[in-house]
């Protein structure tokens, strides 16, 4: 007997009313949650007319206000004595939703996921031509690679260690294109250099941390678990688990964010999808029908800004000044 055939015994042991309940809310909260995340970030974006330190101080505010939000639910829910059939069948039917929040509340801490980088605006990088992914490792591009490397990892970086990079980022845009572009044919067409860039900077990073070649990722439902991060990285798109995806998604995404002097934004971004992953995941742990019955309710419903509070002063913008790094054939403003 396999996992859905203990779900369709499970089932057949509900009362009517119960499982329509359940199959009313519990399905809905995975997608219900992507969808409403993306709308915070849509209604921050809108609130803030594209100004990026008025669109943090949203998403701050937003992330606040859900935390709470989501913490007032966990503290209603209580203990309930339920028949051993209801509690089963509500424990299988959150694993998804459990497993994906702790998934990535894990793999997000770790450092090479989300590291400390220092505040670069890369000029030309905005405009510089689609690449073909062969062009990966071509001598001006693992020259530009490195130099910039440099200055983000305050650390030498030879022409030898892009050049290994270049190889994983290979895989990582594999995984990154399949999920971002939606078609598996993607990696065979000209890819936006900043993300190609992107994808290199987090490969040599993976390169230089010893935790990106000991931490075994804990993928649930998959028989044979990968033997580290990097070695899934080299694997096939685990279509089954996007939750990985959506981790190579969110590190490629910060290094990106890092080129292009948009960190504190993309900071802002996760922490607020961290809050209400995190929020809901905690809620299915508790398996209170009623608080995730509430939580769908809240996500179903737009999102506004006027509800998490005003802005705070943004003061002077100040413009970063630039630098130029050797022979890269970009400029960096720090």
């Amino acid at each position: 007997m396999d996992f859905h055939d203990v779900q369709v015994y499970l089932s057949l042991q509900l009362p009517l009313e119960m499982l329509a309940r359940i199959e009313k809310c519990l399905p809905s909260l995975m997608p219900a949650m992507v969808e409403f995340i993306a709308s915070v970030e849509t209604e921050a974006y809108i609130a803030s007319y594209a100004h990026q330190d008025a669109r943090i101080q949203f998403l701050q505010s937003a992330a606040h206000y859900y935390n709470q939000k989501l913490g007032e639910l966990l503290e209603q829910s209580r203990p309930k004595c339920r028949p051993l059939d209801e509690a089963l069948y509500i424990h299988a039917k959150t694993l998804e939703v459990r497993h994906y929040a702790g998934f990535k509340t894990v793999l997000s801490s770790l450092e090479f996921q989300r590291p400390d980088l220092p505040r670069l605006d890369v000029v030309g990088i905005r405009e510089a031509r689609a690449q073909w992914l062969d062009e990966i490792d071509y001598g001006n591009t693992v020259e530009s690679f490195r130099n910039i490397a440099e200055a983000f990892f305050d650390r030498p970086v030879n022409n030898a260690q892009v050049k290994n990079a270049t190889q994983l980022a290979r895989h990582v845009l594999k995984h990154y294109l399949w999920i971002t572009e939606g078609v598996p044919f993607a990696i065979r067409l000209p890819i936006p250099f900043v993300k190609m860039f992107a994808a290199v900077m987090y490969a040599l990073q993976l390169g230089n941390d010893p935790a990106a070649h000991n931490h075994i990722p804990h993928i649930f439902g998959l028989g044979q678990a990968p033997k580290s991060i990097v070695t899934a990285i080299e694997g096939e798109v685990n279509e089954r688990h996007e939750e990985f995806e959506h981790i190579i998604v969110d590190a490629v995404d910060w290094y990106r964010a890092a080129l292009l002097n948009s960190l504190p934004l993309q900071r802002a971004i996760l922490e607020m999808r961290d809050v209400i992953e995190q929020g809901v995941g905690r809620l299915c742990e508790v398996n209170d029908l009623d608080v995730m019955e509430k939580a769908l309710a809240m996500m179903v419903r737009a999102p506004t800004a006027k509800e998490w509070g005003g802005l705070k002063d943004l003061g002077t913008l100040h413009a970063p000044c630039s630098v130029e790094l050797g022979a890269s054939a970009f400029l960096i403003r720090r």
